[in-house]
């Protein structure tokens, strides 16, 4: 998917696959303090299971990367 196929919204919750250059799993949410509270919480809970091929990011703006799948069904209002 393209970046310019991302549709707008306020913020974005981001796994970053680490094996496929970045390659990146959106999902929409509703602020960036929603964002950022579920990449922290992702991070967490990946570190203590020892997980090592993903990161957790929250963006207001997409880098630009290739965007693996875009999440629209899933719109985060709260963390996960």
């Amino acid at each position: 998917m393209r970046l310019a196929d991302v549709p707008q919204y306020p913020a974005y919750f981001v796994a970053h696959d680490l094996f496929m250059n970045g390659a990146m799993d959106v999902f929409p949410c509703v602020s960036l303090e929603v964002a950022k509270l579920n990449a922290s919480r992702a991070t967490e809970r990946a570190d203590s299971l020892g997980m090592d091929g993903v990161r957790y990011e929250a963006y207001e703006k997409l880098p630009r990367r290739k965007v693996w799948k875009f999440h629209a069904n899933r719109v985060l209002e709260t963390a996960a």
